[in-house]
């Protein structure tokens, strides 16, 4: 059983005015060390008997929703207005669209591991594909996230309304 299960709710607090660079970091720091626990797991699965598969299973989708997914809830919530408000673009697309994409696909992918893990005779070889997947485009998420939106996050709000 995933013990880092018990920590389900992101780091971060209530209010986008009391959000801080070092608690994004520090969260994704703590997602990254769940992530190579849940990587480890996935890895295992081709071995395990079917009914640890099953278990496995369950525990990794239940990390995605119970971890991943509310992270990202409360970046769509409360951090990405302020980045595209404090990126100040002149663009109809938000600045932080590819990134409320990847949640799309990630929420998607979600999906369809809870569906793979609930089957009687799941096919371990697409969930580990799909899990896989997810790992490699969160932890590419994250690094845009540090790369891209901390130094905007950096910024003085304009009250002005401009950059």
């Amino acid at each position: 059983m995933l013990i880092l299960l018990a920590a389900a709710a992101p780091l971060f607090a209530a209010s986008p005015t009391d959000m801080s660079i070092q608690g994004l970091k520090t969260e994704h720091a703590a997602l990254r060390t769940e992530l190579d626990a849940v990587e480890a797991r996935v890895g295992g699965l081709a071995a395990a008997s079917a009914d640890r598969r099953a278990s496995e299973m369950a525990e990794i989708v239940r990390f995605v929703k119970g971890r991943l997914n509310p992270h990202a809830i409360w970046e769509e919530q409360r951090l990405y207005g302020e980045i595209d408000a404090r990126a100040g673009t002149d663009i109809p697309e938000p600045f932080t669209a590819a990134l409320r994409h990847n949640h799309a696909v990630a929420l998607r992918w979600t999906g369809e591991l809870e569906k793979m893990a609930a089957e009687r005779r799941p096919d371990v070889d697409a969930f580990v594909r799909r899990a896989d997947n997810l790992i490699g485009l969160t932890r590419a998420h994250f690094e845009s996230e540090e790369a891209v939106l901390v130094p905007i996050l950096a910024r003085e709000p304009d009250t002005r309304g401009r950059r």
